[in-house]
């Protein structure tokens, strides 16, 4: 037999129906003979407890009108139809299945991931620091490798920086001459953490692109003293690099629209020729 119990709104038993109409429901002394039969709050519903009905669902009992209930003649009592039950119910298993792996922007869409890794070049100096977690210093750290991987979970993505995913939120990059949130200048939300550090040892870029070149100026006059039969073929090499620099400087000034950002990039660019210079005139032949 398949029995479905009646309640009323306090989810006390009205009447036991049998939904097998080629089998009798049984007679209890819970069946209505003048009204309802009253059960305290804690004690459990006498047709799963005692009799072992099974039910496709029990749904939520309560005393309180629900926008959109109907008096279900069948049931005996009040229902909410389930399109209304909808929407809360999404949003609870939208929050248990939400990522409990990211802080506050380290699982990201795919969109802004790679918008991350864009600020975030090879040979770029970064500064971490976590303002929530009670950090008080920064950590510098150079992007020597740099991958955007998916979390394994749904839409999210991570930016992993030398191996380590980072979170945006608390990762900073040099921008104007400060040191800036990424994610607060990706757009997105970050709670807790300045927009800025504070800049006591601020690198100027004018400065530290000069410093720059005079620094490759000088590696490159280093490597044509060690190898002298190098020198045509270092000359061409300077030759193609520069022309790659221009047109990546005047790409990323476009790009980014801010004649900072051409600055950014021409120090990045010089900064990664003289370490590949560097390798050159340490290499043991």
């Amino acid at each position: 037999m398949h029995f479905i119990a009646k309640l009323d709104r306090q989810g006390n038993t009205v009447k036991a129906v049998n939904t097998n109409p080629a089998a009798e429901p049984r007679t209890t002394d819970h069946e209505v003979k003048g009204g309802p039969v009253k059960r305290n709050d804690h004690k459990p519903l006498p047709a799963t407890h005692r009799w072992g009905w099974r039910y496709h669902h029990t749904g939520i009992p309560t005393g309180e009108p629900r926008q959109g209930e109907e008096y279900r003649r069948e049931r005996a009592g009040y229902a909410a139809p389930m399109k209304t039950l909808a929407l809360p119910v999404a949003l609870v298993l939208l929050l248990l299945t939400a990522p409990a792996g990211a802080d506050q922007q380290q699982w990201v869409s795919r969109v802004d991931a790679d918008r991350a890794a864009g600020m975030l070049p090879p040979g770029e100096s970064v500064r971490f620091f976590c303002a929530p977690c009670g950090d008080e210093s920064w950590t510098p750290a150079e992007v020597v490798r740099l991958e955007v991987l998916h979390t394994g979970s749904g839409g999210y993505w991570e930016v992993h920086l030398n191996g380590d995913a980072v979170d945006l939120a608390y990762t900073y990059v040099m921008r104007r001459g400060q040191w800036e949130n990424l994610a607060l200048a990706l757009g997105l939300e970050a709670f807790d953490v300045p927009r800025f550090l504070d800049g006591e040892d601020v690198e100027d870029p004018a400065r530290a692109l000069a410093a720059a070149e005079d620094e490759l100026a000088r590696l490159e006059l280093a490597l044509a003293r060690t190898v002298p039969g190098a020198a045509h073929r270092l000359d061409r090499s300077r030759s193609a690099w520069q022309r790659y620099r221009d047109s990546q400087v005047a790409l990323e000034a476009e790009v980014i629209g801010s004649a900072d950002a051409g600055t950014a990039a021409r120090l990045r660019l010089t900064r990664q020729r003289a370490a590949e210079i560097l390798a050159l005139v340490t290499m043991d032949p």
